[in-house]
């Protein structure tokens, strides 16, 4: 399972599973093109959920194959960093919204 967003008038979607592997993957579209982007941040991960707030896409938490995560990583078209964690409990197959800013 995968995560997307919306940003800057483009879609973006992060990570997900291939299979067999959790991805760093983080691919844009601006209709009708599909373009690769700077892959997502350690560990890969799978059953995340994602946001947009303002201008930035965030992907929180997952599971990486072996670890229930806590991670948040903000990504500004084309730069990732990492943000405060998210609170316990460790969370995957989750959901995310945003409302306002």
């Amino acid at each position: 399972m995968a995560a997307a967003g919306v940003g800057g008038g483009a879609g973006y979607i992060y990570c997900g599973h291939d299979g067999s592997n959790p991805l760093k993957d983080t691919d844009e579209y601006t209709p009708d093109t599909w373009a690769n982007k700077t892959n997502a941040p350690d560990p890969a991960r799978r059953y995340l959920a994602a946001s947009t707030i303002g201008s930035a896409g965030y992907i929180y938490c997952g599971y990486d194959g072996s670890n229930y995560l806590k991670d948040t990583d903000e990504y500004t078209p084309d730069t990732w960093a990492n943000k405060t964690s998210a609170p316990n409990p460790t969370r995957y197959y989750l959901a995310a919204s945003t409302i306002g800013g």
